[in-house]
């Protein structure tokens, strides 16, 4: 018989930083939103850096949930992000990735280049970007 889970409703809990969940340790919390909270962690057994994104099981998105999991475990392109882990915690999909030190392109961007980038970064970043869309 398959294992049954609860679905996400308004008094349900967040997972929380410093609790240990299948595995990895919750450090920090980097975002939330309607549909997410996603923290940064560690491998308890490696000890290597993760970002796992808790993903709300509301009934009515279970279909595109699995379907987000079924394609990133089978995505394989070096400018996508992969997909190392997966698991139900309580009323939550968990999706477990790799640490991408720089957070996101943005914070990157105004990081390293203030007045923008130069012109041929450019390109090649859109290339990049362009080839992982295609994909």
């Amino acid at each position: 018989m398959p294992q049954s889970y609860p679905f996400y409703d308004r008094n349900t809990q967040p997972p929380s930083e410093g609790s240990d969940i299948e595995g990895y340790h919750i450090e920090s919390e980097l975002a939330s939103t309607n549909c997410s909270y996603v923290f940064i962690g560690r491998n308890i057994d490696s000890n290597e850096k993760k970002v796992l994104k808790f993903i709300k099981c509301i009934r009515k998105n279970m279909e595109r949930i699995e379907r987000e999991v079924e394609i990133m475990k089978i995505a394989n392109h070096p400018n996508i992000l992969q997909l190392e882990d997966s698991f139900r915690y309580g009323a939550y999909m968990c999706l477990v990735s790799k640490y991408a030190q720089n957070h996101d392109l943005q914070q990157y961007i105004d990081k390293n280049y203030p007045n923008g980038i130069p012109e041929k970064m450019a390109i090649n970043i859109f290339k990049q970007m362009l080839e992982a869309v295609n994909y």
